[in-house]
């Protein structure tokens, strides 16, 4: 201990750094102790508690602390925040930036939030993240379960996902994702194709159901897809916001999401691309798989005689998120895409070409044939996801 200073807070020098040194870090009289919870509402009395319990420890000059902690640094005088607090000191996380997908903590329920449905849980004085009601169990809840409302209760919770620049922490206490071996991922860039990616439904969107499962990952597990591993009549019930299920990634966009789907066969199909795609990430560059051409054959589109008037309007990136009708072009069976052209722009300068992955024609429930392709009226509208490799937009019906 180096000195006390105004207001019962204290000047600590560091190990052989001897009492004139200026390396040295600031410990509050607040976090001499522990905080008394009955004085937590009332400022004065805490701080008279703190000065109180100061004294009563004994802080002198010279006195040696055996252990610290640097709970934060100020940067306005360079000068490092300690505590002796007990529960700092055994703390396993100070700050949200220590914190990692998939870990498990021991939590404390702090405030319960009956309105908005989700609890806030307190690792230590400095980390809280919120356990929403979609993660209290493995089926959908309608209602907290009493046993997540005591303030004060410990719970074994996992981390759902971090984001340290907001210090956004969210938690699951889904038993299926509490378990070891349930997949864990922090970004889109640890998902590989055919990978089983355990979620919860967080919506219903027009094409199908939203997918979110750790490191705030989504994906989209289309209405289709369901129907044809299941059944037309599928229970929907099991598909309600909060429902927890299983998938397996179809194929994926880097940074932008997932396509799922509930067939695990599917997923592992097509091992020829998976191939490319080791042998592009070897060279640095990425492939969305056999459902969309690659870049050197999109290249090639453009040079037939169908598209290469289209080129510069289909590379204009304004068009991702626009819903256009498009006539069909182009229908392979040895392709997993269709090349379609929009025809909702009364401008010709303005039409452009665009792909559509045959596992995203979600509106019909037919396959597109040869009957449509050979009627020149016969047109579908799709929406634009992306554009794929910066060449063309990527689009789903």
């Amino acid at each position: 201990m180096q000195r006390r200073l105004y207001g019962d807070s204290y000047l600590v020098a560091f190990p052989g750094s001897g009492l004139s040194s200026k390396l040295s870090g600031f410990l509050h009289k607040l976090h001499v102790k522990e905080e008394r919870p009955a004085e937590e509402d009332d400022d004065s009395d805490e701080g008279a508690g703190g000065k109180r319990k100061a004294e009563d420890e004994g802080l002198e000059i010279g006195q040696v602390l055996e252990s610290v902690k640097v709970k934060e640094i100020n940067f306005f005088d360079g000068r490092p925040i300690l505590s002796i607090r007990a529960s700092v000191l055994a703390s396993q996380s100070l700050s949200y930036h220590n914190i990692e997908v998939g870990q498990y903590y021991q939590a404390t329920v702090s405030k319960f939030h009956p309105e908005k449905k989700y609890i806030t849980l307190t690792i230590n004085s400095f980390v809280k993240g919120h356990l929403h009601i979609e993660h209290m169990a493995d089926n959908a809840l309608k209602v907290m379960p009493p046993k997540f409302l005591g303030i004060g209760k410990e719970l074994r919770v996992r981390v759902l996902s971090v984001d340290p620049g907001k210090r956004a922490l969210v938690f699951t206490k889904k038993d299926t994702l509490m378990k070891d071996d349930a997949p864990v991922f922090s970004s889109y860039k640890e998902v590989k194709k055919g990978q089983k990616v355990i979620g919860v439904v967080v919506a219903e969107k027009e094409h199908g159901y939203v997918i979110k499962t750790f490191g705030d990952i989504k994906g989209l597990l289309t209405f289709e897809d369901v129907q044809s591993k299941l059944s037309k009549d599928y229970d929907t019930s099991a598909f309600k916001p909060g429902s927890l299920v299983k998938t397996y990634v179809l194929f994926k966009k880097k940074g932008k999401g997932l396509a799922l789907t509930l067939s695990k066969k599917k997923a592992k199909a097509d091992p020829v691309e998976d191939e490319e795609a080791k042998d592009a990430s070897s060279k640095g560059k990425t492939i969305e798989t056999g459902h969309v051409p690659t870049e050197e054959e999109v290249e090639q589109l453009f040079k037939t005689s169908k598209l290469s008037t289209l080129v510069k309007a289909s590379k204009d990136t304004s068009l991702v998120g626009t819903v256009h009708k498009f006539r069909i072009l182009e229908n392979k069976e040895s392709d997993a895409y269709y090349i379609v052209k929009s025809v909702s722009s009364s401008k010709k300068s303005k039409a452009f070409a665009a792909i559509v992955p045959k596992c995203l024609v979600t509106n019909y429930k037919d396959s597109i044939s040869t009957t449509h392709l050979e009627d020149s009226e016969f047109t579908a509208e799709g929406i634009v996801l992306d554009l794929l490799h910066s060449q063309i937009p990527l689009v789903s019906f």
